[in-house]
């Protein structure tokens, strides 16, 4: 049986979070590092609008998708970004003006 058009999808999903998680000794957990090379590489029209590439609001993205604070981004937090992320895709989709609503927490 073959996959759906969304477990496909899902597939790249995770190969992509692999493909920059297996750059350092950890191999299932993204750095800092890492993180931000997965975001510039891979979701540029996310970072595109709303001011996103300033360093400021990566170090607080970084910080509020690390939700046990141990300075790295497993899987699972990493899906509550994709989550943000398709927000943002999906506001677009309606013609939703960017930049309206906040993607991270303000500390």
């Amino acid at each position: 049986m073959s996959c759906t058009a969304l477990e496909t999808a899902l597939n790249v999903v995770v190969k992509n979070y692999h493909q920059f998680s297996r750059k350092d000794e950890d191999s299932d957990r993204l750095s800092k590092q890492e993180f931000l090379a997965l975001l510039k590489e891979s979701y540029p029209k996310f970072l595109e609008g709303c001011n996103r590439k300033n360093p400021e609001y990566l170090d607080k993205l970084f910080k509020s998708t690390d939700q046990n604070q141990d300075n790295a981004v497993n899987f699972i937090e990493f899906a509550g970004l994709l989550a943000v992320i398709s927000n943002d895709y999906h506001d677009q989709f309606h013609g939703y003006a960017r930049c309206t609503k906040k993607t991270c927490d303000d500390e």
